[in-house]
């Protein structure tokens, strides 16, 4: 017998546990950066490899994103909800995003790369996030990206996946809608299409290894799809969790069994973290791994991050275990600054060497990881108050009426969720 309605996962609204989960990954990032500072990455240890894949951090991200971003699609295929409308969708992205970026930017360009850049094209490529598809950077060949800056591909990354969503959304839609007005084949449809081209994505890396080995192409969307689209599979099952129907119900009770171990998907994870911490998954840092422990990586990242964040998103409303360590007020706020904490990490890691009189490859991980934490906090601190806070009050100046949606199968809800529903109907997914 299907639990009562209290206890099913929440599809719609801010899910304060999703906050505690950006800042682990935001951590996860950090560790991984410093261990390159220390040189605690290189040497051939157990501990040098797990330190190693904190690389995983990224995966984490973007599931996140896919499980946000795509939520006001699910629920006008699944629960009838009004369509999302795509500028406002689009200039809520761009206020969330931009404003702390280009402030970072700006200080590591001149702090990091004076002189550096030569003509106005290598400053703007850095500025719109699309240096990543520079062939022939101006920064050294070795790095992702300008000093200071090596994260932001990452970042490039995740624009773009905002700027294609729109359009993936639709298609995947109007796909799923071809299964009739039935919201169970509806959601099995969808599920499907989300399978197959997350399978793009090990073909997609096949091409960036023949006929010839292209570094770059491996930092574009088509390579970490399969990262959103498992975010867009979690999604679509919290919300296809909200159906009574026959398909619904039993979603539901999957939904709930996991909520309810989190221990076991921890472990999990954990045990695909272990085996991703081995050759099996290529050399440590920036060593040349085969097209096979590229692809091995690509899926071990890929289901520690959806390990860890379903159990989290398929939480029920109130005071669960799950909602209390990822949730509470601490990790909601860190969750809420986690953006400034990815962007300001590396200007902050610069700085306290700087200061401190460290010197590079010379150890100290524990001191530096938690002076490059500390740092990094105050700055995103500051950067969230002065900047991205206030910036969210223009989220409304291109706000679109919504679209009614398409025909479909009565959905019997609880009074509580239609209220959320029509209160959610225009409201941001959140910061991914």
């Amino acid at each position: 017998m299907a639990k009562p309605a209290r206890e099913r996962p929440q599809p719609v609204g801010h899910q304060d546990g999703l906050d505690g989960l950006r800042f682990v990954a935001s951590c996860a990032v950090l560790l991984y950066h410093v261990g390159g500072f220390t040189g605690d990455t290189l040497h051939d240890t157990p501990q040098a490899w797990l330190l190693a894949r904190g690389e995983i951090g990224v995966a984490l991200f973007f599931v996140l994103s896919g499980l946000l971003l795509f939520r006001p699609w699910v629920k006008t295929l699944l629960l009838g909800a009004p369509s999302p409308a795509v500028p406002s969708y689009l200039w809520r992205r761009a206020l969330r995003i931009l404003p702390a970026f280009w402030l970072v930017t700006l200080v590591c360009m001149f702090a990091f790369n004076a002189g550096k850049p030569k003509t106005q094209w290598d400053w703007s490529e850095v500025f719109l996030l699309v240096h990543i598809y520079d062939f022939h950077p101006w920064w050294p060949s070795e790095a992702v990206g300008p000093q200071g800056l090596g994260q932001m591909w990452s970042l490039a990354v995740e624009i773009s996946f905002y700027a294609i969503l729109p359009l993936l959304a639709a298609a995947l839609l109007w796909w799923a809608r071809r299964g009739g007005s039935s919201v169970d084949r509806r959601a099995r449809r969808l599920l499907i299409a989300l399978g197959v081209l997350a399978c793009g994505s090990f073909v997609y890396l096949y091409f960036t290894y023949y006929p010839t080995l292209r570094p770059t192409m491996q930092m574009w969307l088509p390579r970490y799809l399969c990262w959103f689209l498992g975010g867009m599979a979690i999604c679509t099952l919290t919300v296809w969790a909200q159906a009574a129907t026959p398909g619904g119900l039993r979603i539901r009770r999957f939904c709930q069994t996991v909520a309810h171990s989190p221990g076991t998907c921890v472990i999990a994870a954990g045990v695909a973290y272990a085996v991703a911490a081995t050759p099996i998954a290529g050399p440590r840092g920036l060593g040349l791994a085969t097209l096979g422990e590229m692809e091995m990586r690509l899926f071990l990242y890929g289901s520690v991050a959806v390990l860890l964040v379903a159990p989290v998103a398929f939480q029920p409303k109130g005071r669960t275990v799950t909602n209390q360590v990822f949730g509470n007020p601490v990790m909601r706020f860190l969750g809420r600054i986690s953006y400034g904490i990815f962007l300001w990490q590396f200007a902050a890691l610069y700085w306290f060497y700087d200061l401190s009189g460290y010197e590079l490859f010379t150890g100290g991980f524990l001191v530096v990881s938690l002076a490059g934490l500390a740092f990094s906090i105050a700055l995103s601190t500051a950067t969230y108050y002065v900047l991205e806070k206030p910036s969210q009050a223009l989220r409304s100046v291109f706000d679109d009426p919504v679209r009614p949606a398409g025909p479909l199968d009565a959905v019997p809800q609880d009074r509580a969720l239609l209220a959320a529903q029509r209160k959610d109907a225009q409201a941001d997914p959140g910061p991914a």
